[in-house]
């Protein structure tokens, strides 16, 4: 009879969940908002993914409202080339949950252009986007 083989013992690193929210420091309340929420339900790192002509002051605000709740948080610049950068970087972060960003993000639009225009590829993770709610329609949606 054959011994049976030695099983190897199974690493037990966990994986680094993380969520990633797209932006250039405007208008991302809401979108903000969710991309917190999200993170202190299911991961602990949140990358903020900035490209254009950044506001350092709203990202370092956004920053401090991220580290508040807890939460590790990562400034990376998409550069000039935002949406091949974002695309790139999509690709080789495995254990990115989701991507969140505004409709009106001009990246983001960017990126479902191109997704929707390749019929034969897709995007390895959900692009979740949260529009801003302005005052205007608050106030009618509550008065109704």
């Amino acid at each position: 009879l054959r011994k049976p083989p030695k099983l190897l013992p199974v690493a037990q690193k966990p994986i680094t969940r993380h969520i990633a929210i797209v932006c250039d420091g405007r208008g991302v309340d809401a979108p903000l908002d969710y991309a917190i929420e999200t993170c202190t339900n299911q991961c602990n790192r949140l990358d903020i993914l900035i490209h254009g002509a950044m506001d350092t002051r709203k990202i370092t605000a956004m920053e401090k409202r991220i580290q508040h709740v807890g939460l590790k948080s990562q400034r990376i610049h998409l550069g000039t080339g935002g949406v091949q950068h974002l695309i790139d970087y999509i690709r080789h972060q495995s254990s990115l949950l989701f991507l969140i960003a505004s409709p009106n993000d001009s990246v983001a639009k960017a990126l479902m252009d191109i997704f929707a225009t390749r019929g034969n590829q897709h995007m390895n993770v959900p692009l979740v986007l949260i529009e801003n709610r302005s005052t205007a329609n608050m106030a009618t949606e509550s008065a109704a």
